[in-house]
């Protein structure tokens, strides 16, 4: 059941991999974090249960372990798919064994995607973020951001901040800023 699991994963990543061949895609992100991708390297996925609208699973949810056999799940992740189109449109995944360590969440839109990592400390403080967001402008033009912050230790507010912004793969502007613990912003560069 887990390696039949395991190979339809594979196929939908290829699936994705395969749709964006030869032409730049608004789901690029899709295709480099795809279902086995290194978001999940070295966690053995084990279905929790699945949602099915018709014949079509409309929704996914499986716990991660260290090591296959593993009692104590380290995680889960959820996939949300269209119904009709059995395409992926969103999914989530949490890690952490004794916290919540990471947060990931992804969604497609229908000309846009948007990407987050969020870290927690073991008291539950953000620490860290990472995103990345693609969207087809009504240029036609594709436009991706990619940025990270991180926070004060034991607050919710900004110390820095990095965004880099592309058109067509080709990067146009990186804006940094710092911030003091009051949420100030001390320093701020665009490049």
């Amino acid at each position: 059941m887990v390696k039949k699991i395991l190979i339809f994963l594979m196929a939908l990543s290829v699936i994705f991999s395969l749709s964006a061949c030869g032409k730049e895609t608004v789901a690029r992100r899709a295709g480099a974090v795809s279902l086995d991708g290194s978001e999940y390297d070295g966690y053995y996925s084990k279905l929790a249960y699945e949602v099915k609208t018709g014949e079509a699973v409309s929704e996914q949810m499986y716990y991660l372990f260290e090591h296959e056999g593993d009692e104590q799940a380290v995680g889960k992740k959820n996939l949300y798919y269209d119904a009709e189109t059995g395409d992926l449109e969103r999914y989530t995944v949490s890690l952490g064994k004794d916290y919540c360590e990471k947060v990931i969440d992804y969604r497609r839109g229908y000309t846009s995607t948007t990407y987050s990592e969020l870290f927690y400390d073991a008291d539950g403080n953000l620490t860290r973020a990472i995103w990345e967001n693609t969207a087809e402008g009504d240029d036609g033009a594709f436009y991706r951001d990619a940025g990270e912050q991180t926070f004060y230790e034991g607050s919710s507010n900004v110390k820095t901040f990095t965004q880099d912004r592309f058109k067509d793969g080709e990067k146009y502007e990186t804006v940094t800023r710092e911030y003091d613990e009051e949420g100030n912003i001390t320093s701020e560069v665009t490049e």
